[in-house]
């Protein structure tokens, strides 16, 4: 895999730091994302209700937070499909996180349901090549196209586990400060919006590199070439 950049990565903190509100600094607050990763651990990276697709013991996994009705999400689904298609060792984890409507409410019901009948990932594609806002009715149609029990569909899809799984993900979202979709966790960084294929493959590789502190380690990185903000964080928060 190709190396990860020092300026893409530099683009990566632009794009996240055009999302946030400045009452902290800059890097506080892409110091204070990586701990609310890793304070959230479990929630993020091991919730068995999740869908898990790629490689399920991968070294690196990518999180993301969409909503069927995003047109951003619609696009960035070609990205998910190709990094799972390049990197053998990713694992991916998809998060409805239905914000947009209540119709993205019953397609992520609905969506989740059909892992019940072993078509999550089909469904799933084909709800986000839907052309244009969807519905229930329109989703309902996808899932006679591809032979699911509609019946027992409706049935599951109002599962308590299934609304739980769904208002779990959205009190996830909240606490990370995710309020858009598509949203990416990857490692202890949060990336905001449709960043592209070679944007997220290259956050992935720094993430390989330096692992769950990659943060801190950045923060490190940037105190040792004289940035005074980076030097105040490490001080104030006893980064080592």
């Amino acid at each position: 895999m190709k190396k990860f950049g020092f300026f893409t990565f530099c683009l990566f903190l632009t794009i996240f730091f055009s999302c946030k509100s400045f009452a902290a600094s800059q890097l506080e607050q892409l110091y204070f994302a990586s701990l609310s990763i890793n304070n959230n651990y479990d929630a993020i990276y091991s919730d068995p209700n999740d869908v898990v697709l790629g490689n399920p013991n991968g070294d690196v996994t990518l999180v993301e937070f969409f909503d069927y009705n995003c047109g951003y999400c619609k696009r960035a689904l070609s990205d998910m499909i190709k990094l799972i298609d390049h990197d053998p060792d990713l694992r991916v984890i998809l998060k409805e996180y239905p914000i947009l409507n209540d119709s993205s409410d019953d397609m992520a019901r609905l969506s989740l349901a059909s892992a019940k009948q072993g078509y999550y990932l089909n469904y799933h594609r084909e709800l986000l090549n839907i052309k244009g806002a969807a519905n229930y009715d329109t989703a309902l149609n996808v899932a006679k196209k591809l032979g699911m029990d509609v019946g027992k569909l409706e049935i599951d899809s109002n599962d308590k586990v299934i609304r739980d799984t769904i208002n779990s993900t959205k009190l996830l979202a909240f606490t990370l400060g995710i309020n858009g979709t598509p949203g990416y966790v990857i490692g202890d960084a949060i990336v905001s919006g449709a960043i592209g294929f070679e944007g997220l493959l290259e956050i992935i590789g720094y993430i390989r590199e330096n692992g769950m502190h990659s943060i801190e380690k950045y923060i490190m990185l940037m105190a040792s070439k004289g940035d005074i903000e980076a030097q105040k964080i490490i001080s104030k928060y006893n980064i080592r």
